[in-house]
């Protein structure tokens, strides 16, 4: 997995979902020294998901890249796998990993909303959601996605990626942070990867990214976003990573993009919210430790 000029990919966004990655990413790819690919979370090392991109195919979402100082990669889902971890370390042990972290009760309500804008999630409430996770740790990749306690463990998935990798090759930054002062933590994680920040025009970090939506159309969603497996093994079968590539970026992430129209969720439930802050609260103390940060407004 090396880019058109046989380098490596320098460092990692790592997730988790809806903690403020793709704002992350889209910043980072405006800056003149760092290349991203436009598309994201394409199960990139992911080996659980059938279908992933692998290493042989990563390098065609690289094909524009320039000769830039870094290059990046963004897998809002490898901080959850323990597999992909592995993967990741096994091709580069020296990456450095970039990940966010949100209260992971607001967090669950944002990642139920938007897999049920992208109609994975079949569940109507957020509680029958919560009901059904025991049952979801057992299944499939997909199922994995809807586990909304499990992806808010924070401090057991940064076990395993410190387990692997040294601390100082980790950034770890506070979506709360990034929404409030967002030129102060980006400018300091451009700073961490040793580019210049003042190249990033300050407006540009200003903006917020992947708000809530809900798709106009679920037809069209289901057709370019959750084709029936048929269909999606032809398409992984037939077409070489190149075309994949292209046809991923300039075709079905447009059409999925104007399929979207912005959506205000409704509150969470006062007594869910009670169950679910009482449920992370010592998995926040044990992160709270391990980050020196004091994580109270999290309660």
């Amino acid at each position: 997995m090396t880019t058109a000029d046989g380098r490596r990919i320098d460092f990692f966004l790592i997730g988790p979902p809806k903690c403020g990655t793709t704002t992350v990413h889209d910043v980072l790819r405006r800056h003149p020294d760092i290349f991203l690919p436009a598309s994201k979370d394409k199960s990139y090392l992911v080996d659980a998901v059938p279908n992933y991109v692998t290493e042989d195919e990563l390098s065609a979402y690289y094909t524009q890249y320039r000769g830039e100082v870094l290059i990046g990669c963004s897998e809002a889902n490898l901080i959850c796998s323990a597999s992909a971890l592995r993967r990741l370390h096994r091709y580069n042990p020296n990456a450095r990993l970039i990940t966010v972290l949100r209260n992971p009760v607001e967090r669950a309500y944002s990642a139920f909303w938007y897999w049920r804008s992208n109609l994975l999630e079949d569940c109507a409430a957020f509680e029958d959601a919560l009901a059904r996770e025991p049952e979801r740790e057992r299944g499939d990749y997909r199922a994995a996605n809807l586990c909304y306690r499990g992806q808010g463990r924070y401090a057991g998935h940064l076990e395993e990626v410190l387990a692997l990798f040294p601390a100082e090759n980790l950034f770890v930054a506070l979506f709360e942070d990034l929404r409030s002062d967002p030129e102060a933590v980006l400018s300091e994680l451009m700073s961490w990867l040793g580019v210049d920040p003042a190249k990033v025009n300050p407006e540009a970090m200003r903006q917020h990214s992947n708000a809530a939506n809900m798709p106009r159309s679920h037809i069209v969603q289901r057709v370019f976003a959750r084709p029936p497996s048929w269909l999606r093994g032809a398409y992984h079968a037939v077409l070489p990573a190149r075309a994949k590539a292209v046809l991923r970026a300039r075709i079905i992430e447009p059409i999925l993009m104007c399929n979207r129209t912005p959506f205000r969720y409704p509150p969470m439930a006062a007594e869910t919210r009670a169950e679910l802050t009482a449920y992370f609260t010592p998995h926040n103390e044990r992160l709270a430790a391990m980050l020196g940060r004091n994580l109270e407004a999290w309660r």
